[in-house]
């Protein structure tokens, strides 16, 4: 099957004349041959390129740039997972806890290694080089079984992300689908407790097996910051609108920083669902 190659505006602003450079970057990687990624181990194994969480890898050379009206670049990143299968893992910069995702026929697969570990462990995510404060970040999801827990998250604190069953973010979820209106969650997520319900909205049909959905969270400002998702769901013509929400976090426990997204899973089986078409834009 075709690959295909990521190219990348990158700007470069220099000294006190702040003279701006750009220019065009193609990144290869997941074009090479084998199974392997930056920073696996030989056999697969679960950790990927740490240093990338202390800024130490350009993690960064596949996240394209925009100038705003001021003319200060803004980050994009976008993925595909349109490149060789892993054992474990995503490549391409991704920061892994725990083996919780891969790559497999161009999707990032749900994978259990063996270890049922909750979203905080299962965590996967992009370097430290790449944390933003406002930025929107979606999915597209598709079910081999129609049940929780696909999840995009924002503002993850890339300093204790890789700390056991500690995890500092925003998510939004699918918390139920059990009933006939499946419930959607935006929660907060500090340090070793779980998760805090900041509000929840519903869709108005029960999702199937073959159906394949959007989620999309925003986050944005700091006193208070402001919180809002979409979901969509696929149908003939494109995605549709389907379930939408919002809420703002004034708490003292708010999360005001800058950080990076992600993705995660709960205790789903292996192959539960995919993720594909990952998208984060700066706002």
């Amino acid at each position: 099957m075709p690959r295909r190659a990521l190219t990348a505006l990158v700007c470069l602003v220099g000294g006190a004349s702040l003279a701006v450079g750009c220019s065009l970057a193609t990144s290869f990687d997941g074009l090479r041959d084998g199974a392997g990624e930056a920073g696996a181990s030989a056999d697969g194994g679960a950790r990927e390129d740490v240093a990338a969480i202390d800024g130490s890898s350009d993690a960064r050379s596949d996240a394209a740039t925009a100038d705003s009206a001021d003319g200060a670049p803004k980050y994009a990143f976008a993925d595909t997972f349109d490149r060789p299968d892993t054992l474990t893992g995503l490549g391409n910069g991704w920061v892994t806890k725990t083996p919780s995702l891969r790559v497999s026929q161009n999707r990032a697969l749900r994978f259990l290694s063996g270890v049922r570990e909750d979203y905080r462990n299962n965590v996967t995510f992009r370097p430290a080089t790449e944390a933003v404060r406002d930025v929107e970040v979606s999915t597209d999801v598709h079910f081999t079984v129609a049940m929780p827990f696909p999840q995009v998250h924002a503002r993850v604190q890339p300093g204790s992300a890789l700390s056991p069953d500690t995890l500092d973010c925003y998510i939004l979820f699918l918390q139920d689908n059990s009933g006939a209106s499946p419930v959607f969650k935006i929660v907060r997520q500090r340090g070793a407790d779980f998760h805090v319900l900041l509000t929840q909205f519903s869709g108005p049909t029960k999702l199937t097996a073959s159906d394949v959905i959007r989620l999309k969270l925003r986050v944005q400002g700091s006193a208070p910051v402001v919180l809002s998702a979409s979901v969509e769901i696929q149908a003939l013509g494109g995605f549709m609108p389907f379930a939408s929400g919002g809420t703002v976090d004034t708490s003292e426990e708010r999360i005001e920083t800058p950080g990076v997204v992600g993705l995660s899973a709960e205790g789903e089986s292996s192959g539960a669902f995919a993720y594909d078409n990952f998208v984060a834009t700066e706002l």
